[in-house]
């Protein structure tokens, strides 16, 4: 279960990051968070130097594998 709510968690901030690129790249300003605004900057900083094809890129990666290792984990034999 707890693999599942990892890969659950890749897949959010995945989307975060492509959104953050697609931002960037249409010149849209990003107001940052009251909150986790470290976690806010290091994706907006990683979604800049990607652009919108490596976030994609980068963001299919990161949940491709930990789908792939949840899957995994949970066909191991108990």
């Amino acid at each position: 279960m707890k693999a599942w709510l990892y890969a659950f968690a890749v897949a959010i901030f995945s989307i975060l990051l492509i959104a953050f690129a697609h931002d960037i790249e249409q010149g849209i300003s990003i107001k940052l968070a009251s909150t986790n605004t470290g976690k806010q900057e290091m994706l907006m900083a990683i979604a800049e130097k990607l652009g919108l094809k490596g976030s994609v890129g980068l963001a299919l990666v990161a949940t491709g594998i930990s789908v792939y290792a949840a899957i995994i984990q949970y066909r191991k034999p108990k």
